[in-house]
Formats: C-alpha cells, sequence, structure tokens
C-alpha cells in the first residue's frame, strides 16, 4: 500500500509538471499500450501519445537495495521503445536512494534520468522538443530484431 501511495504522489507531481508546462499526454491507464521492438506494453506517461509518441516518462522512487533490479528493467523498456521509436525521448524520473553508479549507467541509455525536484525543468524541456528543438534527444538507438534466414 505504501509503494502504491508513493508512486499515485510522485507521478502526480510530474502530471502537475507536464500541465503547467502545456505538454499533452496521456497516463498509463489512457492507452492500450507502446510499441517496442520485443514488446509491446504501457510506460507511466507518454508524449502526446502511442501513436506518435516524442516521449515516454517512466518515474520510479527506489531503495538503494532495488536500485539495480529497478535500473535493468527500464533500461531495457528504453532500448525496446527508443529501438522502435528512433526519436522518442526516454525519461526516467527518479526518487529516493539510487546510487551514482546505477544513475551514470541509465544516463547511457535514458535521454534525461532525472531527480523528482527538477520535474518542472524537465517538463520545459519536454515542451521544447514537442515544439521542434532536436537539441533535447540524446541518444538514438538502433535496435532490431530479424530471422536469420
Amino acid at each position: 500500500m505504501r509503494d502504491l501511495i508513493g508512486r499515485v504522489m510522485l507521478e502526480s507531481i510530474v502530471e502537475s509538471a507536464l500541465i503547467r508546462a502545456q505538454v499533452t499526454f496521456k497516463r498509463e491507464n489512457e492507452y492500450a499500450n507502446l510499441s517496442g521492438v520485443v514488446y509491446d506494453i504501457r510506460a507511466d506517461f507518454v508524449v502526446p501519445d502511442e501513436i506518435s509518441p516524442l516521449a515516454f516518462i517512466e518515474v520510479r522512487k527506489s531503495s538503494s537495495r532495488h536500485a539495480s533490479l529497478y535500473a535493468k528493467d527500464k533500461m531495457f523498456s528504453a532500448i525496446n521503445w527508443k529501438g522502435k521509436h528512433r526519436e522518442m525521448l526516454a525519461i526516467l524520473v527518479v526518487d529516493g536512494d539510487w546510487t551514482s553508479e546505477t544513475l551514470r549507467v541509465m544516463a547511457n541509455v535514458f535521454d534525461y534520468v532525472v531527480p523528482l525536484r527538477h520535474v518542472n525543468e524537465l517538463a520545459t524541456s519536454i515542451s521544447d522538443y514537442v515544439s521542434g528543438d532536436k537539441t533535447k534527444l540524446k541518444w538514438i538507438i538502433d535496435f532490431k530484431i530479424s530471422p536469420a534466414q
């Protein structure tokens, strides 16, 4: 129950920042899935929608004990989605005790790994990207799976 309350609160903070920055988005419960190279699942937020995604946002609170597990899971999701949507921003908003090494490694996959306290600046960057500022995109991931023959 505590984790659910924390998740709801953290995602509400992100949602408020996106609304203030006038960024169009869908929450996880508002769309079926976001297509990927390996599988189709939902992100916490997709901007503006799952049909023409320009960004996805995952929000995670972690203890140092669970950070590396979350990191692996979230990095694979980012690779899966960015491999399918080359110009989509991959964003992870973090809270809690993440190790600096885990954050560093995730920053090699995600365009933005941002502490919750900087979510307003993040929302501005997303708004800029949606408006055409391609300098906000940091990583392009080429990932495809093809038959051997």
